[in-house]
């Protein structure tokens, strides 16, 4: 099984990186973590131009810590993510910016790691909003 845990970028469907969009082009099976329980996520938006329209769209709800259900959603999410998992063998994961900036996924990486070893795990970084801000101003991040 291999997951593909994809940063789309700061927003705009022209900043994907080529990899990232080969890869969101040939994939069946696409989880879509949103802070609403619905397809808000700008991760699905942004990358919409480039699924196919035979893929498979998981929606996954990922609450703030402060939510009293957190801990449950979060195993449900990983619960989802590995029934889908067995059944397509290949997965994306979408993520606006760069999922080790900061990402819904961090909350889930560790435990699939360490409890799912069989799974090849795939990043796919992104271009992040600080990046994207910096060129905009044409601030060098150095010196």
């Amino acid at each position: 099984m291999k997951l593909s845990v994809i940063g789309v970028g700061p927003g705009n469907p022209e900043l994907i990186t080529v990899k990232a969009k080969h890869i969101i082009e040939n994939s069946q099976l696409i989880f879509v973590p949103s802070m609403k329980k619905n397809l808000s996520s700008r991760a699905y938006h942004v990358a919409l131009p480039y699924i196919s329209k035979s893929a498979f769209i998981v929606p996954l709800y990922f609450p703030y810590f402060s939510n009293p259900q957190f801990s449950e959603i979060i195993q449900s999410n990983i619960d989802s993510i590995i029934v889908h998992l067995k059944l397509y063998k290949k997965a994306a994961f979408l993520i606006i910016g760069d999922p080790f900036l900061y990402s819904s996924y961090f909350q889930i990486h560790q435990f699939l790691q360490e409890r799912f070893p069989e799974i090849k795990i795939e990043i796919i970084p992104g271009l992040s909003a600080y990046q994207l801000a910096l060129s905009r101003l044409q601030i060098p991040a150095v010196g």
